[in-house]
């Protein structure tokens, strides 16, 4: 934190914030069930988030709304709320950065689209980022993927089973064993 910028308000905002995602990571390295991640969050994540909402309170108060770090403080104060309930499920993060991640590709692709010669072709278009992020976030290999898929589509059109081609229910080892 030495020599970082911004108001010693904002950085000890800045150094409680960091101490939430400490307390993140290292349970994240823990093997533990997910009521014990629930339970030991809560007891540690917990305190830090209220702590922090008692600063927020103190400083709103102290802080002209039109500053950076009013704006900043408003803004934390109405989201905090919200932002607290993440520590009830453990298939939850402090952030969204992993979404975030996802749809990048997606926002950088859309540019291209201006190109894209009809409303029908920018969905496809988006359809084909949509099942190419998802699987990368299956840990799967968007090639072989939307390859296996295609293979697949006329029997699934005929049962309407589409479950097994959604890539939370196929494997790397199920898209390299069927042969194309």
């Amino acid at each position: 934190m030495k020599g970082s910028g911004g108001s010693p308000a904002a950085r000890e905002f800045i150094a409680l914030i960091a101490k939430i995602y400490r307390v993140e990571k290292e349970l994240r390295g823990k093997a533990l069930s997910d009521d014990q991640f629930v339970a030991t969050r809560i007891r540690q994540a917990g305190p830090l988030l209220d702590k922090l909402e008692k600063k927020l309170e103190k400083k709103v108060a102290q802080v002209p709304p039109s500053t950076a770090l009013g704006r900043a403080v408003t803004y934390t104060l109405d989201v905090l709320p919200k932002i607290k309930r993440y520590v009830d499920l453990a298939v939850l993060t402090p952030d969204n950065n992993a979404a975030e991640r996802s749809i990048r590709p997606f926002v950088l692709g859309r540019k291209n689209w201006l190109f894209c010669d009809t409303p029908r072709g920018a969905h496809a278009s988006a359809a084909f980022y949509s099942l190419i992020e998802s699987a990368k976030e299956a840990d799967l290999e968007p090639y072989w993927y939307i390859r296996y898929i295609l293979e697949k589509l006329p029997e699934v059109e005929d049962t309407g089973n589409w479950a097994p081609l959604l890539p939370g229910n196929c494997t790397y080892e199920l898209l390299h064993s069927f042969s194309f």
